[in-house]
């Protein structure tokens, strides 16, 4: 969804890159970030575009989210990379994308995914509604130990946006702690690593084969992963 949302902003504002998934996923992993404040920063750039006056907050809001995307050429380099606005004369052969508000826009649709019209919850409202699920003394012990996984998680700031959004909704008596061991992207291989190589036969106790499921149905995995719910 994120890489589709910035593969459609590019390729209406500067050049067709629809047909460009793996540059333009490159391009998400390198230069975007979650912002602090979204709103702020996006009444900055809309100022800027309309050449209206702009404090220092504004400007250096704007200098902050601007720059240029250098696209690989496989002869150079085979990896984008990000660079500031005027800091090299561009080269002949080089082709580059002009980022701005983007950088931003990207990765709020992890917090904000109605902005690009899709009717779910944000990462932070959706946690805050499974905790609602459990047991309203066990809710402390969850928010205390919240562990990021997921290659989204990666983006600069991820971590202290969710942090801010999950505070302004709890309750202020609830420790909350937001971690991330390692790299976010393979907590899940991680996981199921350290269960297959458990040795008490965890993973054994715990699976649901193809051939159990098609003999028991549904029932059988509520039955083995009551614990985990």
């Amino acid at each position: 969804v994120l890489t589709n949302y910035l593969k459609e902003a590019i390729s209406y504002r500067q050049l067709m890159v629809m047909d460009e998934t793996h540059v333009m996923n490159q391009c998400k992993e390198d230069a975007c970030f979650v912002s602090e404040n979204f709103d702020a920063d996006l009444a900055a750039m809309s100022r800027a575009a309309q050449r209206s006056p702009l404090d220092s907050e504004a400007q250096e809001r704007c200098q902050k989210l601007c720059c240029e995307y250098v696209l690989p050429d496989y002869a150079q380099h085979r990896r984008g990379f990000v660079r500031q606005l005027g800091s090299q004369k561009q080269q002949q052969q080089e082709q580059t994308l002009r980022l701005g508000i983007e950088r931003v826009a990207t990765p709020e649709l992890l917090f904000r995914p109605s902005d690009a019209g899709i009717p779910e919850m944000g990462v932070a409202e959706a946690l805050c509604d499974t905790l609602s699920g459990l047991p309203p003394h066990e809710q402390p012990l969850y928010t205390d130990a919240v562990v990021l996984a997921g290659g989204s998680c990666r983006f600069a700031g991820f971590a202290n946006r969710l942090e801010t959004e999950l505070r302004a909704s709890l309750p202020d008596d609830f420790p909350l702690g937001v971690r991330c061991h390692g790299d976010p992207a393979a907590q899940a291989w991680l996981g199921g690593r350290d269960l297959a190589l458990s040795p008490d036969g965890a993973l054994e106790c715990y699976a649901v084969s193809r051939k159990d499921y098609r003999d028991h149905g549904a029932a059988l995995c509520s039955e083995r992963f009551a614990q985990f719910t």
